[in-house]
């Protein structure tokens, strides 16, 4: 049986897998399998169908998941322990339970959610600790919101089987008009937009009405007029992948269909895979049949099977980024244990779901890498910029400079701290880079650190001495920091979220320049 488990699983080349299989046949350690990830949630006593709806924040490690008539819970620490979202008043109500979220991809913190039997739309800026209600639609279903646009003005929200219902919103949710009533009359129910762009929108027309065709309509003047693209009956909430793709399931049997060209078209995809549908990195589309997880790198053409087989047949699943695992839920009676489950990849598989790290990741060399910014409080005099006088190789070295200070810091950052393109150093092992010093007044400690973002989060400072006991000498050194070091007990950073590179200095009348060239992160130790 194990065996048979083992090999469903294969993921990695065939001459790979292979061996790695017949490893495995003699391997006395028990095989990674779905974990309990209930705990604690949804307190004592759970109402009907119980968990409702299931997502991870990205980039947090966070899982969510909606009670039915006991509101958001969220748990950081996969599943062990959770906690009820919001403060009384300030929080979606008890009664009914989400239908979907939108998670905004530069910061976390901001999130929407739409429900139904009263629900209604709520937002979040501060990571769920409160929620504003946006309008005063109640019984929702799906929402849609452009992340495109940084102020996210333009919002679409479809009501809970309700034929021609779409309504929208373009001051963020506080106001909104129906735009359902421009659909075709005999439509069926409009539960679930999609937001392109402000002007270009998407839209099902799918449910239980008897003798009302099905279709997925399309707009390209903000909701004046539709244009049906497909009689396909999509419904639920659709997949915007990373490669503009869009996958929506269908009504009745959960076969999926896919458009790669803004929903201008669409066609029904074949294989195992029948309803929700998330994406790992690398662009991998992983769903379900029955109780086995399935996964395609060629955008749903094919399919290969994952992982060891579920507990349950899932309602609902979810890959968190952070923690490299997938969590997939069930509807219950009442309270149970693996109500959630989580399945942690074990490294081998992980390779195949994480993009393949390069030997050394380099964010700065003077040449194509040295894009950015800096910031500097090291004095009046202080200053960071690129200098090519001292530069170990390349065109230019960072010159990070201080002077009239008895204790300074400057930082630069390869990225914007808060966009959505930062750097995951997760999987590395080091922060390599050349480093010299050129002063006068030679500083008691020289310090390096990280920060992380959006919320600009530190790690610890560790001193260049530890790594290269003359860095005060004037000559270049290659140090090589384990990130062990800059990470280990650094409250909340995320290593894969970094963005900056950073310096301090104190002692006595500061005065001196710390050049450094070649910085990168290495799989290495």
């Amino acid at each position: 049986m194990l065996e048979g488990l083992r090999l469903r699983r294969t993921v990695l080349p065939a001459a790979l897998a292979l061996l790695l299989l017949c490893a495995r046949m003699y391997a006395e350690e028990a095989e990674p399998a779905w974990v309990d990830a209930t705990g604690d949630l949804g307190g004592d006593e759970w109402k009907a169908h119980g968990p409702w709806k299931l997502a991870c924040i990205p980039n947090t490690g966070e899982v969510l998941v909606s009670m039915v008539g006991l509101g958001l819970w969220s748990s950081t620490d996969g599943g062990k322990t959770w906690t009820r979202m919001g403060k009384e008043g300030s929080r979606p109500p008890n009664q009914g339970q989400a239908c979907a979220f939108v998670f905004d991809p530069k910061n976390p913190k901001n999130f929407w959610t739409s429900g139904m039997y009263h629900y209604g739309v709520w937002k979040t800026a501060d990571g769920g600790k409160t929620f504003e209600r946006l309008g005063k639609n109640d019984h929702c279903d799906g929402i849609s919101v452009g992340l495109a646009d940084p102020e996210h003005k333009t919002l679409l929200l479809g009501l809970h089987e309700q034929a021609r219902s779409t309504h929208k919103s373009t001051d963020g949710g506080q106001t909104w008009v129906k735009i359902g009533d421009k659909l075709p009359e005999k439509t069926n129910h409009s539960s679930d937009p999609i937001v392109l762009d402000a002007k270009t929108y998407l839209t099902n027309t799918s449910g239980w009405l008897q003798n009302v065709p099905w279709g997925i309509y399309r707009s390209e003047d903000a909701g004046e007029t539709w244009t049906k693209m497909s009689d396909f009956g999509a419904a639920g909430n659709a997949l915007q992948a990373s490669d503009g793709a869009i996958y929506w399931p269908m009504l009745w049997d959960g076969a999926l269909c896919k458009s790669a060209d803004k929903g201008k078209t669409w066609t029904k995809l074949g294989g195992p895979v029948r309803g929700m549908l998330a994406e790992a990195p690398g662009g991998r589309l992983v769903g379900v049949k029955n109780t086995q997880l399935y996964f395609s790198t060629d955008g749903g053409k094919t399919w290969n099977p994952c992982g060891p087989v579920l507990p349950f047949k899932p309602f609902g699943l979810a890959w968190c980024d952070s923690r490299r695992c997938f969590f997939a839920m069930r509807q219950t009676n009442g309270k149970m244990p693996q109500a959630v489950v989580r399945w942690d990849l074990p490294e081998d598989l992980a390779k195949g779901f994480v993009p393949v790290l390069p030997g050394s990741l380099v964010v700065w060399n003077g040449e194509g890498f040295a894009a950015g910014g800096g910031w500097m409080n090291g004095g009046k005099a202080g200053f960071l910029k690129a200098q090519k006088t001292e530069k170990k190789s390349g065109d230019a070295a960072l010159e990070f400079h201080m002077e009239g200070v008895d204790k300074g810091e400057g930082g630069w950052n390869w990225h914007n701290w808060a966009t959505n393109d930062l750097t995951d150093i997760g999987d590395y092992k080091s922060l390599k880079f050349a480093a010299k010093f050129k002063g006068e007044g030679k500083p008691a400690e020289l310090t390096v650190a990280l920060n992380c973002g959006p919320n600009k989060t530190s790690s610890k400072a560790v001193a260049l001495a530890a790594y290269a006991k003359e860095i005060l000498d004037g000559q270049w050194h290659d140090l090589a920091v384990p990130l062990k070091d800059l990470l280990e007990g650094a409250k909340d950073y995320n290593p894969r979220n970094t963005y900056e590179i950073r310096i301090g200095a104190s002692g006595a009348g500061l005065n001196f320049s710390l050049y450094m060239d070649d910085v990168r992160f290495d799989t290495k130790p």
